[in-house]
């Protein structure tokens, strides 16, 4: 929608978006909404074009710094798209830490539990979410520890479900 390109696009400068929209300056919604709807284009075939994918664990995971912040968008819109995937969008931040942030719109796994998971013996981590949607902070050098971790833990979690269906 055009107001969520808008706030997303001045994400740290609120205020701006609140003035176009008082201004009711139309030109300038439609000019950034497109703008933000390339984004959205680009990166979502960025990440079906070049994400690492583990497939016996239908995970998706892409490490790529956005310009503007539409990875939550294009993830839930490819978990959305492909329910029996799981997605994962790694970004950098300040200080060598990277963010992390996990997609899943079936009902087979809770997120939340595997980032936690994932999480241990990593310095400095922290996360939590939602069953369909958790997110992690970590250091930049367990980068590769994190993405091992999550996707043993997906592998575990989907053993124990077969488990308790039988």
């Amino acid at each position: 929608n055009k107001i969520g390109s808008l706030i997303k696009y001045y994400k740290d400068e609120q205020m701006k978006a609140f003035e176009i929209l008082k201004k009711e300056d139309f030109n300038k919604i439609n000019k950034i909404h497109r703008i933000m709807s390339k984004a959205f284009d680009e990166y979502a075939q960025k990440f079906e074009r070049e994400a690492e994918t583990f497939e016996d664990a239908k995970v998706h995971i892409l490490y790529y710094t956005p310009k503007y912040d539409v990875s939550s968008s294009v993830m839930t819109s490819l978990s959305v798209k492909h329910r029996d995937r799981i997605y994962v969008c790694i970004h950098d931040l300040e200080n060598g830490k990277i963010k992390i942030s996990t997609r899943h719109n079936g009902e087979k796994y809770d997120l939340n539990e595997i980032v936690k998971k994932s999480l241990n013996n990593l310095e400095n981590a922290t996360g939590g979410g939602h069953p369909p949607a958790a997110g992690a902070v970590i250091m930049k050098k367990d980068i590769e520890k994190f993405k091992k971790n999550f996707v043993r833990e997906v592998r575990n979690y989907e053993n124990e479900q077969r488990k308790t269906s039988i």
